[in-house]
């Protein structure tokens, strides 16, 4: 078992649009403490009605280009608070599952 504050869970509140460059938004990120995770499984975001509206699966952690900018296929989301879902599977096949929420500026 992978003790919960093996996940740290990188979600600037509120995700803001201008940061550093305007190109570059603040990411969504997530980061391993301790424990070796060995990928993401899944990472999912949710609107407040529960509808899925974003959706990655098996990568891993840490890579800035698997990081959520609070779009989709190009199209901005509107201001709001998002929940999200995440299921990391670490080395030895234990895996955990955090839920959340961001909220995403404009």
């Amino acid at each position: 078992m992978v003790p919960p504050q093996a996940l740290t869970i990188q979600a600037p509140k509120p995700i803001q649009e201008a940061t550093v460059a305007p190109s570059e938004p603040i990411p969504f990120t997530v980061q391993p403490a301790k424990a070796a995770v060995q990928e993401i499984e899944s990472f999912t975001i949710f609107d407040r009605w529960g509808n899925m509206m974003y959706l990655n699966e098996h990568f891993l952690p840490n890579d800035p280009g698997e990081a959520w900018d609070g779009t989709r296929n190009g199209v901005t989301f509107n201001p709001a608070v998002y929940a999200y879902k995440l299921i990391a599977r670490f080395t030895g096949g234990s895996t955990q599952v955090r839920y959340g929420d961001v909220t995403l500026m404009r």
